[in-house]
This record gives structure tokens, C-alpha cells and sequence, in this order.
């Protein structure tokens, strides 16, 4: 019963993470000044506090998508939200999804720091990531590693409460 309620909340997760990246898209295009944003300097504007990152185990990230996303429809306009390709993923490593995030926060008018958040999995009833349950993973250290790359954003752990 747990496995398909995460199961669920993995894909949900996705489908947000889209949405994220388009609203933020969005607030990139934007002219105005957030109202709070600090005059010149590093971290101005607004944190984003949820942007999600995604990969496919490129570059030895530990990501992955289950078979069933990776073949699905809304797999091209995932990537097409995070602004890559698959090939440039396979070339270039899941990294590139969070270079990717922090040139677009840069060139943001509005947003100046972003919380990219990790995404757990299913676990089974030992406690162990279940792959075959799992839609979308993105480990924590791996976020964690790529963020602090980037001083325009912040690291975001997920953490499934059903792990030992």
C-alpha cells in the first residue's frame, strides 16, 4: 500500500517539477524587479523554494526514471522543461540539469537563489529503495554534490520516512 501511495507521489512530484520549471520560465521572462530584491550584489530577488531536478543515471548520478516513464509521452516534455535532451544528458551527465537551473535563476529578473530539491524513493517493507515501485529518483548526495557548485542555489534533501 505504501509503495503505490509514493508511486503516486513520485509521478506527482514530476508533473510539479514541470510546472515549476515553467512558472519559472515564466518569471525569467518577466521585466519586473521583485520588490524586496537588494540593490546590486549576488542573491538578488526571490528564493524559489521548490525546483525539482531529474535525471536518467548519466554521468554516474544515481538518478533514474522507471521504464515505463522513460517510454512515456510526457517524458520529452520533462526534458524540454528542464531545457535538455536526452542525448545531451547521456553526453554531459544529469549535472547539466542543475547547470541548466542555475543559468536560468542567473538570468532571472525575479528569482536571485533557488532550493533544488532531491527526490526519494519507494521502499519496500525493509526499509530498501524499490526500483521496480519507483517512478523518479534523484538522490539527495547527488544534489546536494551539484548545488553547492553554484552559489545561486541551495541544496533540498528528500528523505522517505519508510527508509531504515
Amino acid at each position: 500500500m505504501a509503495g503505490g501511495r509514493f508511486g503516486w507521489l513520485a509521478l506527482a512530484a514530476l508533473a510539479l517539477a514541470a510546472v515549476g520549471v515553467a512558472l519559472l520560465a515564466f518569471m525569467l521572462s518577466a521585466s519586473p524587479s521583485p520588490p524586496l530584491a537588494a540593490e546590486g550584489g549576488r542573491g538578488e530577488g526571490w528564493l524559489d523554494m521548490h525546483v525539482h531536478a531529474a535525471g536518467i543515471g548519466a554521468g554516474n548520478s544515481g538518478a533514474f526514471v522507471n521504464d515505463a516513464m522513460a517510454g512515456s509521452w510526457r517524458m520529452p516534455f520533462y526534458l524540454r522543461a528542464f531545457g535538455v535532451s536526452r542525448s545531451e544528458l547521456e553526453a554531459a551527465g544529469d549535472a547539466l540539469v542543475v547547470s541548466r537551473i542555475s543559468a536560468q535563476v542567473a538570468e532571472s529578473k525575479r528569482i536571485g537563489r533557488a532550493v533544488v530539491l532531491a527526490l526519494d524513493g519507494v521502499v519496500d517493507a525493509s526499509g530498501e529503495l524499490d526500483r521496480q515501485a519507483t517512478q523518479v529518483y534523484m538522490p539527495s548526495d547527488f544534489v546536494a554534490a551539484q548545488t553547492v557548485r553554484y552559489d545561486n542555489l541551495c541544496f533540498g534533501a528528500s528523505v522517505n520516512p519508510y527508509r531504515h
